[in-house]
C-alpha cells in the first residue's frame, strides 16, 4: 500500500525582507485561498498539493505551482499584525492602524486610525455574536461599539494582552503573564502562568496552551497543568490540533508535530522544510496540507501517498539529470548556489568507484527484478566506468578513486596527485585504497552474476584477474605508481596480524571476500588456494570474529559499510559450513551493535545471508524516511529539549544523540556517515545522489523481501 511521504514547498512573497515576514494566516474559504499578514501588506496565496493525479503521472521533480497576489489595498494600514476569519468564515484583519473585514473582495474599514487616537497597533482582533472585540498595543483589550472603544478592566496579573481565541463559550485572551477565561454569563477566569501564552485552542474538554515555557492544558475548572509530552522546542507561537489525538506547535525554532502510534513527534526544521527557524503561525487546509508562516518566509508541508518503486523513479531521475559525471561515474553534486539545483555541477570525489559500484549493484538487481532494458543499460554503463579506473593507470590491477579530463581544474584542489593516463586523456588520482577495493568487487560480483553477457563476463574476469594478482603478487598490497603500499590497500598476514590489529578483523573480512569473489569469477584455483592459505596459515577467518570495533569515540562507520559490502559476496559464495558458520558468527556480531541504527542496508544483507529475522519493519521505515530533498541543508538538533545527548562523542568530535533520530531529520549523508550525530549538513551547497535508497530498496525487491507492489 502506498505510505505517506514528506513533501515541502518554500514559497518566498514579493517585496523582500518585510513582505516575508509573516506573522499570521487565516483561510478565505470563499475564494480558496490563503492569507498571510505580513510587515509589508497582506497577500493572497494559492497552491495546492491535492487533488492529484497519480504520482507517476507527474513530472519527476513536481512541485505545486503557487499564485501570488496583494490584497491590502483599503486596509488602514498595510503593517499587518493578524488576519483571521470568524465562526462565520468573514476575514477580519488587525493593523497597525486599525481594523477591517473583507466583503465581497473588499475591504470595509470598522476602526482606523487608532495610532492617532492613541490606541496603538491593533495586535488582535475577534467578531462574534457580542461584538467586536480587540487587543490593542496601547489600549489593552476592549470592544469596539459604533467605532468607539470600550476598554476592558483588564487584571493586572495577567501583565499586557496579547491575542484573543475563541472559545465554546466565551473568549481565551492570551497574555504575557497567563490567560484570561470571558466565559459568557459568568464571572471571567485569570489563569496566572508567569510567562507568556501566545495561543489557546479547545479540544474536548481540555484548552491547550501554547507558551513560552510549553505545552498546558486548562481544564473545565480553569486549573492548568503542563501537558506530559516531552517536545523538540518548547518556545511555542502557534498550536494546530488535528483530529483527536494530533497537534502541531509552531515554535522559534521550527515545527513539531505529535503523533499517536510508533513515531510519536515529528520535527520540521532546517530549509529542508522551513526557510527561516522562527515560525510564528500554523494553517491546515481543506486538502489536509499544512502552511507555516516564518520570519523569512511560506512553508507548505504534506504528506502525499506514495509507493517505494516510484520514490527509486523520482531518484533515478535525478542520477541521470545531475549525477552521472564523464558518462557512467555516480556521485553527489556541488551546487554553486545554495539549494539551486540548476546551479548543479558533478564533481570527482574521493571514492568515485566506490559510490560507482553501489550504483551498480542498484542497477543490477532492478534489471533482475525487472528485467527493464534502461536498468540493464545503466548496469553496463556504470561496470565500464569502473573497468575504466584501472585502464587508464600506468600500473595493471591499479585502479585509481577517480579520474578527469586534463583540463579539469579539481586536479589544482586535491592534496593527492593527479597523473596522465598513456593516451594523456584522462588524469587519474595517484592513490587507492581498500575502499575502492570492495566497492569494485561488490559491483563487479552482481553484475557478472545478474547483467553481463558472456563477451562481459570474460571482461570482467580479466579485470579481477589483473587486481588479484596485483595484491598477491604484491604481497597483498596495493602498489602506488611510487612503489610503495597506498596507505589503506594493505591486507598483509604480517600487517594484520601485527602492527595493523586495529584492522586486523576488516581487513581479514575484506581480502577472504575478494578471493573466494575472484574464485567465482575466474575459476582460477589461485584463488581458492590463497583464500586457504591465510584461513589456515594466518587465521584469517577467525580474525573476522573481531571484525567490529565498538570503543566508544572510535566507531567508525565507514568501516560498517566495508563491512557488510565484504559480507555479501563471502557469504554468497561460501558453501563450507564451518567457515560460513565464523562468517556468520562475525555478522550477527556486528549486526546486533548496529542493529539499533536502523540501517536498511545492513539490516537486508543481514538477513539475506543469515536468514534470520532482520528487522524489515525498521529498514522498511528508514527507506520511507529518507527525505525527497536530497540537498545537504545544515541541520542543528543540539539544542533539542527531547533530545538526550551521548556522553561521548563520535570520532570526529562530533556531538552525538543516544538515540538515532528519524532519517527524514538527519543531514543527509551516505550510509558511512555516523546516523548518531546531530549537527551536520553543508549550507545547501551540495546532493546526494540517492544510492543511499536505490541499493537497499532493489536488493530488497531482488531477495523478495519487499514485494511488489511493496507497499
Amino acid at each position: 500500500m502506498p505510505y505517506p511521504q514528506k513533501h515541502a514547498a518554500v514559497l518566498t512573497l514579493p517585496g523582500g525582507r518585510h513582505a516575508n515576514d509573516i506573522r499570521a494566516l487565516a483561510y478565505d474559504s470563499t475564494h480558496s485561498r490563503l492569507l498571510c499578514a505580513t510587515a509589508w501588506g497582506l497577500f493572497a496565496v494559492r497552491q495546492h498539493f491535492a487533488p492529484l493525479p497519480s504520482l507517476a503521472a507527474l513530472p519527476p521533480e513536481w512541485v505545486p505551482e503557487a499564485e501570488v497576489e496583494r490584497l491590502d489595498e483599503g486596509l488602514p494600514s498595510p503593517d499587518v499584525k493578524e488576519v483571521r476569519t470568524d465562526s462565520n468564515g468573514v476575514v477580519w484583519a488587525a493593523t497597525l492602524d486599525g481594523v477591517a473585514r473583507l466583503v465581497k473582495n473588499q475591504w470595509q474599514r470598522l476602526w482606523d486610525d487608532t495610532l492617532d487616537r492613541g490606541y496603538g497597533a491593533v495586535l488582535s482582533v475577534w467578531a462574534d455574536q457580542t461584538g467586536l472585540w480587540a487587543v490593542t498595543s496601547h489600549g489593552g483589550l476592549g470592544r469596539v461599539e459604533d467605532g468607539q472603544w470600550k476598554a476592558f478592566d483588564w487584571p493586572s496579573s495577567l501583565g499586557r494582552p496579547l491575542r484573543i481565541d475563541s472559545a465554546r463559550t466565551g473568549l481565551w485572551v492570551c497574555a504575557t503573564e497567563g490567560v484570561l477565561w470571558l466565559r459568557s454569563g459568568r464571572e471571567p477566569v485569570a489563569v496566572v502562568l508567569g510567562h507568556q501564552v501566545r495561543r489557546a485552542v479547545e479540544r474536548g474538554h481540555i484548552t491547550y496552551l501554547g507558551t513560552s515555557r510549553g505545552l498546558f492544558g486548562v481544564g473545565p475548572d480553569g486549573g492548568a497543568e503542563r501537558v506530559a509530552l516531552s517536545v523538540p522546542v518548547n518556545d511555542i507561537h502557534d498550536l494546530l490540533p488535528v483530529g483527536e489525538e494530533e497537534i502541531w506547535a509552531a515554535t522559534s525554532r521550527g515545527v513539531w508535530r505529535s503523533t499517536p502510534g510508533e513515531r510519536s513527534m515529528h520535527y520540521y526544521h532546517g530549509r529542508r522544510y522551513i526557510p527561516h527557524p522562527f515560525c510564528r503561525a500554523l494553517l491546515r487546509t481543506p486538502e489536509g496540507s499544512a502552511w507555516v508562516a516564518t520570519a523569512g518566509g511560506l512553508a507548505h508541508l504534506a504528506e502525499l501517498p506514495h509507493t517505494m518503486e516510484e520514490k527509486a523513479a523520482r531518484f533515478e531521475y535525478r542520477v541521470r539529470k545531475r549525477h552521472r559525471r564523464l558518462d557512467g561515474y555516480v556521485t553527489s553534486s556541488r551546487l554553486g548556489k545554495a539549494g539551486d539545483l540548476s546551479s548543479s555541477i558533478p564533481r570527482p570525489s574521493d571514492n568515485d568507484g566506490l559510490w560507482t559500484a553501489m550504483y551498480l549493484g542498484a542497477q543490477c538487481y532492478r534489471y533482475a527484478v525487472t528485467k527493464d532494458e534502461e536498468a540493464g543499460a545503466f548496469a553496463h554503463q556504470a561496470y565500464a566506468a569502473l573497468e575504466r579506473l584501472e585502464v587508464v593507470t600506468t600500473i595493471p590491477g591499479f585502479p585509481t578513486k577517480a579520474i578527469i579530463r586534463p583540463d579539469d581544474p579539481h586536479q589544482h584542489q586535491t592534496k593527492v596527485p593527479w597523473l596522465p593516463s598513456a593516451d594523456g586523456q584522462w588524469l587519474w588520482k595517484v592513490d587507492c585504497s581498500s575502499d575502492e577495493i570492495v566497492g569494485h568487487f561488490f559491483g563487479y560480483a552482481l553484475y557478472f552474476d545478474l547483467v553481463a553477457g558472456r563477451q562481459e563476463r570474460n571482461r570482467v574476469a580479466e579485470l579481477v584477474t589483473r587486481i588479484m594478482d596485483h595484491i598477491i603478487d604484491n604481497g597483498y598490497y596495493l602498489i602506488g605508481p611510487d612503489g610503495k603500499p597506498t596507505r589503506w590497500g594493505v591486507w598483509a598476514p604480517e600487517m594484520l596480524n601485527g602492527p595493523w590489529k586495529s584492522q586486523q578483523g576488516l581487513n581479514s573480512l575484506e581480502i577472504l571476500s575478494h578471493l573466494r569473489t575472484a574464485y567465482h569469477i575466474t575459476g582460477n584455483s589461485r584463488y581458492l588456494a590463497a583464500y586457504h592459505e591465510l584461513i589456515e596459515k594466518h587465521h584469517y577467518a577467525e580474525n573476522t570474529r573481531r571484525q567490529k570495533i565498538d570503543m566508544p569515540g572510535h566507531i567508525n562507520h565507514s568501516d560498517d559499510e566495508l563491512a557488510f559490502l565484504s559480507y555479501y559476496p563471502l557469504l554468497t559464495y561460501e558453501n563450507d559450513p564451518k567457515l560460513r558458520a565464523i562468517y556468520l558468527d562475525s555478522l550477527e556480531h556486528n549486526w546486533q551493535i548496529e542493529r539499533p541504527e536502523r540501517n536498511p542496508l545492513w539490516n537486508i544483507i543481514y538477513g539475506v545471508l543469515s536468514g534470520r529475522e532482520c528487522d524489515l519493519d525498521a529498514a522498511v521505515r528508514t527507506l520511507r524516511e529518507i527525505p525527497m530533498d536530497l540537498i545537504d541543508w545544515d541541520v542543528d538538533h543540539s539544542a533539542r529539549s527531547d533530545l538526550e545527548l551521548d556522553a561521548e562523542s563520535g570520532r570526529f568530535g562530533e556531538l552525538q544523540s543516544v538515540e538515532v533520530l528519524p532519517y527524514d531529520e538527519l543531514p543527509v549523508a551516505k550510509w558511512n556517515s555516523n546516523p548518531y550525530r546531530v549537527v551536520g549538513g553543508g549550507g545547501g551547497y551540495g546532493e546526494d545522489d540517492g544510492t543511499y535508497y536505490l541499493l537497499p530498496y532493489w536488493m530488497a525487491r531482488y531477495h523478495e523481501l519487499i514485494i511488489q507492489p511493496d507497499e
